[in-house]
């Protein structure tokens, strides 16, 4: 497992981050609809395809 505890987010990282979840969260199909674990599933799937990285889903939720 990967983990990335104690290190920065850069403003890129951070900006991708919040464009995902805005982008899964307010899907008018599903946004509503999912458990959180999908959520943060899909988040973090859409931020490793803008921008790539070893961010883990925790480190996301927990940002």
């Amino acid at each position: 497992m990967t983990t990335d505890a104690g290190t920065n987010w850069s403003l890129l990282e951070d900006v991708a981050l919040c464009t995902s979840w805005v982008e899964v969260t307010h899907n008018s199909l599903t946004g509503n609809e999912m458990q959180l674990r999908e959520m943060w599933s899909l988040i973090h799937t859409k931020f490793l395809e803008q921008i790539g990285g070893k961010r883990t889903k925790e480190s996301m939720s927990s940002r």
